[in-house]
């Protein structure tokens, strides 16, 4: 049967969605949901897993028992190729046991566990499922408080693993000597040159080192929008990212050459976020108050801060759009900062997630930038 995908947030619409034959890709939110309707509905996605390619519990809350559960039902499993467990709060006790599964399950391709309070011991345990691992080529610890210990335990993982390609650290500070230590460590990766990291820099070589598209013919910009936008949840508990990256998909869709950092932001981030701005036409501003507050706070060291700052510099208000996206935020009177100076400008909202409503933002947006 044709491969089906279903994004589901209430247990009756995720109980149907189970039972379509052709179901082969689930996202799902269960955060709201009550213990026991967690429970049932847990239950019956681990029933599911033996027909899925890829299953995505966002901000589910499921905690450790939770990981546990999925990892046991996983270790037989030769199906299951992306696990997205961001926002669950599994902390060391659930990596663990999804570190287990990765010493053995050679199926799962790409493994997403950002913001679950992982810490050292965590990504030790990480670390040390690579070696057996020959599968995983995606991991994305973004929001993690993994420390000196557990960077130092990745770096030396990375020294012998062959598999992994990306490694996802966004917002995550890392001092000069990780940084050096996980550069080292992707260097000596000899059998795998292209390998990136998200977060700090690679190594300064022609085979790692990505570039930015070259302008295409009759055109100074390389890229039409900058898109800059925080991580983390929205007013309502969404994740701000993924609503931002439909956003990206859709803008793409219509043939609008974008920088979106999960396509771009590779190697060394700030070299990666100026080149990005100087390279494109106009920046878009994602506006929250989580962003609001990361722009204000401009000794952070923040990417927002950076991203905004840099673009007000080199482009003005004038090469800048926002896109409004908590309607707490409508009143520009919550603009304060530096983001009030593009307060001045037409902004685009965008409230919701449905279909209809992303591309009329993204109409709104490209009629307000003239395309």
């Amino acid at each position: 049967p044709p491969a089906m995908s279903k994004k589901v947030s209430s247990t009756r619409a995720l109980e149907k969605a189970l039972e379509k034959p052709g179901l082969r890709k689930v996202k799902a939110k269960l955060g709201e949901f009550s213990l026991f309707s967690k429970a049932l509905v847990l239950e019956d996605v681990i029933a599911a897993l033996p027909r899925l390619q890829a299953l995505d519990l966002f901000n589910s809350s499921i905690g450790a028992k939770g990981a546990k559960a999925i990892a046991a039902a996983l270790e037989t499993n030769s199906t299951l190729t992306e696990l997205g467990l961001y926002g669950n709060s599994i902390g060391d006790e659930g990596v663990r046991a999804i570190a287990a599964l990765l010493a053995t399950n050679n199926t799962l391709t790409t493994l997403y566990l950002g913001n679950n309070s992982i810490g050292a011991e965590g990504a030790r345990a990480i670390a040390s499922a690579f070696e057996k691992n020959s599968a995983l080529t995606t991991l994305n610890l973004h929001g993690n408080t993994i420390g000196d210990e557990g960077v130092k335990a990745i770096a030396a993982a990375l020294a012998t693993n062959r598999t992994l390609t990306e490694l996802y650290l966004y917002e995550y500070t890392i001092g000069q000597k990780e940084q050096q230590t996980i550069t080292a460590a992707l260097e000596r990766n000899k059998s795998n040159p292209q390998s990136r990291l998200s977060g700090v820099p690679a190594p300064e070589t022609a085979a790692s080192t990505p570039q930015l598209a070259s302008p295409t013919s009759g055109s100074e910009h390389a890229y039409d929008m900058f898109l800059t936008h925080n991580w983390g949840e929205d007013e309502r508990g969404r994740s701000n990212h993924e609503r931002v990256k439909r956003i990206n998909a859709v803008l793409k869709q219509r043939g609008i050459r974008t920088w979106f950092d999960e396509d771009r932001m590779k190697g060394n981030v700030v070299k990666m976020m100026f080149d990005g701005i100087d390279n494109s036409k106009t920046v878009v501003v994602f506006v929250t108050q989580t962003y609001r507050d990361k722009v204000n706070n401009v000794d952070s060291g923040d990417n927002c801060a950076s991203e905004f700052g840099y673009a007000h510099t080199h482009k003005g208000p004038g090469g800048m759009v926002a896109v409004v996206m908590e309607e707490r935020m409508v009143d520009k009177k919550q603009w304060k900062g530096p983001l009030g100076t593009i307060a001045g400008r037409m902004w685009v909202p965008c409230f919701e997630d449905d279909e209809a409503t992303i591309n009329k933002c993204v109409d709104a947006l490209l009629s307000e930038l003239g395309k």
